[in-house]
């Protein structure tokens, strides 16, 4: 930059002209004369007074000869101060003249004040040399004047407008001068270079700044400056204050460039304002030349370099104990100023590329500055605090995130972000480490680098990213690459200091790639190297030294590891910086691989550079980079160490370095590592310890071995969860791949032993599914009972992990594991309930309830387990325990207690409610879902129209509430279900049978049964009902013999009977003497007679061709009855009639109650009941994002055809879920509007999009469903349409994109918008209402699927409201600039509150260029969230991925309910509701009343 420019004698021109004339005369004159002269000047100064009186020089010559006499008087011994002070006085009074001078001030100065300006500099030289033979007192009185002179000449500088270049000139080669003859020398206690050494260096390096903005320095003077620095660097303080221009000059650079919308630092430094005044090209060539001022800054780390000066050579024959210059005791600081040349490039780094640690809290900052404090006093510094004098920086060595330098970064435009870096103001410190100043030999003095503050927990949560508008990493490295490249190098086979050359001269921004391309080039050509050899003692040999020559130890390699962290830790966060499809030269792939696999080679001995690179390497495997597999056996062995249980572990006991942090960035890499060896399966990696190529596939059981082991050693909750996820991730996606792979599980050994018979060690030599799932189960069961009980989130994701295993489908199970399983959940659940009282609370409460459901997903996924006695036994118990608070049998020897004699005392209401759902599950699912209706629901579809519609043909056709109800007869029983009674026959039935038709709503759903009360057995059922004639003899019509006696009309003995005269009244008919009327009526005798004869024998005759026998006489069977009040049948045999007769049905206690049918609001009561689901709903919204897309339209639009999304996405989708259609669908659909209803469809097939990328499944036609018997869950892919028509016409104004996706921060959600009709010309017609949970039978009529326009305040509205988004991103950067307030007005259902305030949960899913699948996992809300199995960093398959989003949405899903303080289970709302209706709509009346009931018929 500067090879055509000469170096300025700075120093050598400074003593020359800082000579007197006095000189010439002995010593004792020229005190007299100085003593004579100055007391006369100094009391006329006005020092201490509010006047002075003019100055009674007035020419030139007087003048002059008055500044001779100050000249020798500063270069008086330091026993005589008051001289020197008052020379000192006098000079600082006359330097006003360039501002406001006052009266005291000569007439010529005042004139020519430029002139004599320069004049005095030149004297004041002699103020800053060094006196021989000075004692500490005396040189701190030297120190005070020596600042009270660099007070006046910055505010000089700083307020002065008369200043010419000259005068510019001399001031910068005054403070060059001054600052060469105190700190070119070695540095020794309490000399005068450590007392000034930091107040000139700020001086110099803000009054240079502010020369760039005044009179730009000449390049003679840059070179002179760049050169002197180089003989300065054994100085700690001037790379402080080349880390605070440098930063300062990169925040002003930053802003020039990228405008305001780039993360702005904010700096709490006086010399902002001076960078403030430079103009852009200004700025631009200040800072680009003060970034290569302090030379190659790697060179810090060669003593040997560094002591290369003439100042080191000057004492090297003083001393008889130090044979070379670099064996000097003051570059025993050289690793600390290592480190922190180091740690400043890495903040220039960072700020470039906006990465932000977190910034901590008051209290912590506090800490830091506290502990700054103590290390700038026990460092031996002795500066005084002047009100002119400026901090320096004190980062704490090595840690990135906790760093301390920049108070805090101002929100990004479009996205929140936290501080930077904190406290760019801090408390001095010493460039001299305590050994160093002692004098002492090396040896003696190890090198104790300043301890850094622990990292907070909340660090681990939060890790900045860098900004979207970053420069790319190209850029960057061209500007740092070869230092940080050189740095991390240090001490290996491709160290070369040939790269000093390189950052020499000629070096352009173009020269700067091509200097890094030869340093590469280089490295390996075998060279200039610096080899590194042990010598006894722990010395080492340093390149270009004679091998006899003994190194100090803390000059070894090994000392310089701090700055060598730093430099590899920088490169690693510059490399994850990465954008996606952003290309980096190979040059810097090669070069940044090679440096790290010589960190990575010595773990034991370079346990710092380790820790730094595990910690800053996170996002190495997330990212497209091409190669850097091969790094996978490096890093594993490096986790291998991390993860080890040896508490001897160096790089678990490596200082600086948060123990807890360390092991949270090595989870993530191990994380991003797992998918890796199923993926790439047998291609070849090169293993660099080796150098034999191995296969991923090799790597797996190193891997699975790993994750078990760091889950039995990991003390951390958030580290756990994120381990077990990783578990349950392999375990998938093992089971996933031999499954597709038809990978052959081993079976049992032989010899007729079953798999439990494998021991713990066979498994640990099997990387099979089934072996990977046998582990996983005890792994997680053991530690849930014996160390993870205690912990709430660990305890929820433990359980989540069983849950997701209970799931997985295993070719061939251990019979005794699904049972081992479920006995130690239960065991798990019996622990929470018998503790202590006073360790109850809603969290443990939480735990319990979240067992049960994870006993019953076992229950469901293995229904075999109810075959098992022992598991049943248990299952029981504990639901027992959970409804009752106690056990019947606490032990086997007690007697059991009979549960009516116990008094309910459960742990919680929650509890009891999940002992409940499971006890409901077990009874009515295991083994029998999905049933006949599909897993869409667990209620019957029949309803009270379409049981009608099923009976007979004279039921009414009218589909009015009112109208159907009058048919049924509704009780509610034990106030816990309501039972519809419908007494007429379905058509199917044959036959006359007492039927009897009962719609059951009960807080588990509502259930439909027929049933016939029948005398005979089904086969019988055709027969006569009635007894049937046996059968008689024919009958025989052959007249029998009849004799005709003649008629007697009185008996015998009426002979001997008297005869008297009322006897004759009556003729004799024997008597031949008749009269007439007599014979007349003997005529109708005899004529009576013929016709009565005539009769009989015609009926004779009849009876005789008459069939046998007379239907009309024959005694028939009396004919079966066809009519029944099958409700009275029904209720008394089950016994709901037979009570006390004089017992009042009027309070909840009696079994049964008639409930009044009639009452206004009872139907739409029924309807609010059907609408609440027996089971839990819930919502994912699923959006597609483009690269560079930030508005909802642009969003919304992508999902509208197949070509606008990736290849994958179609298939994504169809993996959360099966498409069903919204008008047919009988379970939930995403909004309550349309849920729990059948239509018989309003839209044409045609009608459905032939091409779309997934707004098929926008919830207009279609959504995609899952579901089991505890959840329902809806993917919904938002289109354009899904946007309410004020949105997305513009009429409403949505939030800007500065409020996107801030972090873990509370905001209000948007209210719920109000949707128009989906359906086409339906507008103003009134829609007829429909039927919850109900089955449209008549084909013929047309249903309109209700609009959205109008969603109903139901009873199933979740209290937790929680929305869950899914995100595709093309581009992983553009989830900060995600608009997430604008696309929620897209993702209604129905549910929302009035108030419109909710949480979001955000799962970010990037397709990598490898095939596999990056998750980023973010919530906005009054707390972070998190649930398994996806956990933020994660690298997955694409085999598993619908998979694991859908368990993670699940997930978060229950435990947002679990932390809400009024969300009851679905059971629980249906049994409220159900006791709401029955007490209001029951009738108060007697057992007559409701006798007399039962006889009326229903219709």
């Amino acid at each position: 930059m500067y090879s055509e420019w000469l170096v300025l004698p700075v120093t050598e021109d400074a003593k020359v002209r800082s000579t007197s004339v006095l000189q010439k005369f002995p010593c004792a004159a020229g005190r007299n004369v100085v003593a004579a002269v100055l007391h006369s000047l100094a009391s006329n100064l006005g020092i201490g007074i509010a006047k002075c009186e003019a100055s009674t020089l007035v020419s030139d010559i007087e003048v002059n000869w008055c500044m001779e006499v100050i000249c020798f008087g500063l270069r008086l011994p330091l026993a005589e101060h008051e001289a020197i002070r008052d020379c000192v006085h006098v000079y600082c009074e006359w330097m006003q003249a360039l501002t406001q001078p006052k009266p005291c001030v000569p007439k010529p100065v005042q004139d020519d004040a430029n002139q004599y300006f320069r004049r005095m500099l030149r004297h004041l030289y002699n103020l800053f040399e060094p006196r021989e033979d000075s004692h500490t007192d005396m040189i701190s009185r030297q120190a005070v004047l020596c600042h009270q002179v660099l007070r006046r000449l910055q505010t000089v500088a700083q307020e002065s407008t008369k200043i010419e270049k000259e005068t510019w000139d001399e001031i910068l080669r005054f403070l060059l001068a001054v600052n060469d003859v105190l700190l070119a020398p070695p540095s020794r206690k309490d000399d005068m270079g450590s007392h000034m050494c930091e107040r000139i260096l700020t001086a110099l390096f803000e009054v240079w700044l502010l020369a760039c903005s005044r009179c730009f320095p000449s390049p003679n003077l840059w070179k002179t400056f760049r050169e002197l620095c180089c003989t300065w660097r054994h100085r700690g303080a001037l790379v402080e204050q080349w880390n605070r221009i440098n930063l300062i000059l990169t925040a002003a650079m930053l802003r020039l460039m990228y405008g305001h919308h780039y993360p702005e630092l904010k700096l709490e430094d006086e010399a902002l304002t001076i960078a403030g005044e430079l103009n852009p090209e200004q700025l631009a060539q200040a800072w680009y030349r003060f970034l290569h001022v302090l030379g190659n800054p790697v060179d810090l780390c060669r003593p040997e370099v560094v002591s290369q000066t003439p100042g080191f050579y000057s004492l090297l024959e003083a001393s008889d104990s130090i044979v070379d210059p670099f064996q000097n005791p003051c570059l025993a600081a050289l690793p600390h100023i290592f480190h922190r040349a180091m740690a400043g490039i890495a903040t220039l780094v960072d700020a470039t590329l906006g990465i932000s640690p977190l910034a901590v809290d008051e209290d912590h900052q506090k800490s830091l500055s506290l502990h700054s404090s103590f290390s700038s006093a026990a460092s031996g510094s002795a500066a005084t605090a002047t009100p002119g004098s400026t901090g320096t920086t004190t980062t704490p060595p090595h840690q990135r995130r906790g760093a301390t330098r920049i108070t805090a970064i101002s929100n990004l435009k479009g996205m929140s972000k936290p501080g930077v870096f904190s406290n760019i103001r801090s408390s001095t410190s010493s460039a001299v480490a305590p050994a160093a100043t002692t004098g002492v030999s090396l040896a003696a003095a190890p090198l104790v680098p300043p301890p850094t503050p622990p990292a907070t927990a909340v660090s681990q949560q939060l890790r900045s990213t860098p900004a979207p508008m970053r420069p790319r990493c190209n850029s960057v490295l061209h500007l740092y690459g070869a230092w940080l490249f050189e740095a991390a190098l240090a001490g290996s086979e491709l160290d070369t200091q040939g790269s000093t050359v390189l950052l020499q001269a000629d070096a352009t921004e173009s020269s700067i790639h091509s200097r890094s391309s030869s340093v590469l080039e280089s490295g390996g050509s075998g060279g200039s190297t610096r080899t590194t050899t042990s010598v006894t003692g722990g010395s080492t040999s340093l390149p270009g030294m004679p091998e006899p020559i003994e190194i100090p130890p803390c000059l070894s390699t090994e000392s310089f590891e701090a700055g060598q962290a730093e430099a590899v830790g920088t490169l690693c966060r510059l490399f994850c910086s990465k954008r996606t499809g952003e290309e980096i030269l190979p040059v810097y792939f090669s070069r940044f691989y090679l440096a790290l696999q010589h960190s990575l080679s010595n773990i034991e001995q370079r346990s710092q550079v380790v820790a730094s690179v595990l910690l800053n390497s996170c996002d190495l495997f997330r990212q497209d980079m091409e190669g850097v597999n091969i790094l996978l056996p490096l890093f594993l062995q490096a986790l291998e160490s991390v993860f080890s249980a040896d508490k001897d572990s160096k790089i678990r006991a490596a200082p600086n370095v948060a123990q807890i942090e360390l092991r949270w960035a090595s989870t993530h890499l191990l994380l991003s590592m797992l998918p890796l060896p199923l993926h790439y399966g047998n291609l070849n990696v090169k293993d660099f310890g080796s150098g034999q190529p191995i296969t991923f596939q090799s790597l797996r059981a190193r891997l699975m071995n790993l994750l078990i082991g760091a889950l039995q050693n990991e003390p951390d909750s958030t580290n756990t969860q994120m381990l077990l996820a990783g578990l349950l991730f392999c375990v998938q996606d093992a089971t996933a791949y031999e499954e597709a792979n038809q990978v052959t599980q081993p079976g049992p050994p032989s010899g007729g032993q079953d798999n439990s018979s494998m021991t713990y060690s066979n498994l640990l030599c099997s990387d099979s599914a089934n072996a990977l799932f046998v582990r996983s189960i005890y792994l997680v069961c053991h530690r849930l009972i014996s160390s993870w009980k205690n912990d709430l989130h660990v305890s929820l994701a433990a359980l989540e992990v069983l849950s997701g295993l209970a799931r997985i489908r295993q070719p061939v199970q251990d019979s005794l594991e699904c049972p081992r399983a479920v006995k130690w959940i239960c065991d798990f659940i019996v622990y929470q309930c018998q503790r202590p009282p006073q360790l109850h609370s809603r969290d443990l409460h939480s735990t319990i309830v979240a067992a049960f459901q994870c006993l019953t997903a076992w229950l469901m996924a293995h229904p075999i387990l109810l075959q098992d006695k022992e598991s049943m036994h248990h299952v029981l118990e504990v639901v027992e325990l959970g409804i009752s608070g106690s056990k019947s049998q606490p032990k086997v020897s007690d007697v059991p207690q009979l549960k009516a004699e116990k008094e309910l005392k459960p742990s919680s209401l929650r509890v009891r409610d999940a002992a409940e759902a499971l006890l409901s599950c077990m009874m009515d699912h295991a083994g029998y879902f999905p049933k006949l209706a599909g897993p869409e629901t667990l209620s019957s579809l029949l309803d009270e129209e379409a049981l009608l519609k099923f009976g007979n043909a004279d039921a009414t056709t009218s589909s009015l509430p009112e109208a159907v109800g009058r048919h049924f007869r509704y009780f509610v029983a034990q106030n816990s279900a309501v039972i519809a009674v419908l007494e007429q026959n379905l058509g199917n039935d044959q036959g006359a049978l007492p039927t009897v038709t009962l719609l059951v709503r009960v807080p588990f759903g509502r259930h439909a049964w027929t049933m016939q009360l029948r005398q005979l057995p089904r086969h019988k059922s055709g027969s006569r009902s009635a007894a049937v004639n046996p059968g008689r003899p024919m009958p025989c019509y052959e007249p029998a013999v009849r004799t005709h006696p003649p008629p007697s009309f009185f008996p015998e003995s009426i002979a001997d009977i008297p005869t008297c005269e009322i006897d004759k009244s009556i003729p004799d008919p024997t008597s031949q003497m008749l009269s007439r009327d007599e014979a007349q009526m003997l005529g109708f005798l005899d004529q009576q007679a013929k016709v009565e004869k005539s009769i009989c024998r015609r009926w004779e005759e009849a009876m005789q061709e008459q069939d046998f026998p007379d239907p009309s006489t024959d005694c028939n069977a009396p004919s079966v009855c066809q009519e029944f009040q099958t409700a009275r049948l029904f209720l008394s045999h089950l016994g709901f009639l037979w009570d006390d007769v004089g017992k009042v049905v009027t309070g909840n206690g009696q079994p049964l109650m008639a409930l009044n049918q009639n009452q206004p609001g009872f139907y739409s009561a029924l309807d609010s009941l059907d609408r609440i689901s027996s089971r839990t709903n819930d919502t994912v919204f699923v959006f597609y994002v483009r690269e560079g897309q930030v508005t909802p339209l642009e969003i919304l639009g992508n999902v509208t055809s197949s070509r606008n999304v990736h290849p994958q996405f179609l298939e994504f989708l169809r993996s959360l879920g099966w498409p069903v259609d919204v008008g047919m669908h009988t379970g939930w659909t995403g909004n309550v509007a349309t849920s729990w209803r059948v239509t018989s469809g309003d839209f044409n097939i045609a009608d459905l999009p032939a091409d779309h990328g997934g707004s098929l499944y926008s919830g207009h036609h279609q959504v995609l469903y899952w579901s089991d018997v505890m959840s329902e869950l809806v993917f919904v892919v938002p289109s354009p349409k899904s946007l309410p028509r004020d949105v997305a016409s513009g009429e409403v104004t949505l939030r800007p994109k500065a409020d996107s996706f801030p972090e873990r921060t509370t905001t209000t959600m948007l209210g719920p918008p109000t949707y128009d009709s989906m359906a086409g010309g339906s507008e103003g017609v009134p829609e007829k209402a429909q039927r919850a949970m109900s089955l449209n039978i008549d084909g013929t009529e047309t249903v309109t699927r209700p609009a959205r326009s109008r969603p109903a305040r139901l009873p199933n509205v979740t209290l937790a409201e929680l929305k869950v988004l899914v995100v595709w991103l093309e581009s992983f950067e553009d989830h900060v600039c995600f608009p997430l307030s604008e696309l929620l007005p897209a993702t209604n259902t129905g549910q929302e509150t009035p108030a419109g305030r909710g949480d979001v949960f955000v799962i970010f899913v990037h397709a990598l260029q490898s095939g596999l699948f990056r998750i980023k996992v973010q919530s906005r809300g009054t707390k972070s969230m998190q649930a398994l199995p996806l956990v933020d960093g994660m690298v997955v398959s694409r085999r598993v991925l619908g998979v694991l989003i859908r368990q993670t949405a699940l997930n978060i899903c229950r435990r947002r309910r679990l932390e809400a303080e009024m969300c009851p289970p679905p059971h629980v709302r249906r049994r409220m509701k159900i006791q709401e209706i029955g007490t209001k709509f029951q009738k108060p009346q007697g057992q007559p009343e409701l006798y007399e009931q039962l006889f009326k018929s229903t219709h």
